[in-house]
């Protein structure tokens, strides 16, 4: 069981280095001085930097409430896996089952909640940043 257990985090590792270099790798640019000119570029348009007229409070709050239900959307999903690996290796030992099943019931009751508050944010953000946006005529008689 400890071999099975080492040769699992191992192909996670990799899996996990794998996922990380491949974008890293097919983003290589054919000429060294054109390296400089991408990054200025990805840089300058990252978070708002370079942007003739500043952000909005409510879309840089969007986005970091985005960003966090996001991460914890990942979390649920390891969650989930990991309460299937409990549940597949417990060996008929009802307190791993027990123990797996609860953990599944509240990963996904915990996605559940997840994505309704990130339909709730995107909805109520989405709505905020059209009615900023709006300009505010008066008619004309």
């Amino acid at each position: 069981m400890a071999k099975f257990k080492k040769i699992f985090i191992a192909c996670c590792f990799v899996l996990a280095l794998f996922t990380l270099a491949v974008p890293l790798l097919s983003s290589a640019v054919a000429e060294p001085g054109d390296a400089l000119n991408r990054l200025k570029e990805v840089g300058g348009s990252a978070y708002g930097v370079g942007e003739e007229e500043p952000r909005d409070v409510t879309e840089i709050v969007g986005g970091i409430i985005k960003t966090a239900l996001s991460i914890m959307g990942i979390v649920a999903a390891i969650l989930i896996i990991y309460a299937g690996y409990v549940w597949m290796t417990a060996r008929g030992k009802e307190e791993r089952v027990t123990k797996a099943k609860e953990t599944l019931e509240a990963a996904i009751i915990g996605l559940i909640i997840i994505m309704a508050a990130y339909a709730f944010t995107y909805f109520v953000v989405d709505r905020i940043m059209q009615a900023s946006s709006t300009p505010t005529t008066t008619p004309t008689p």
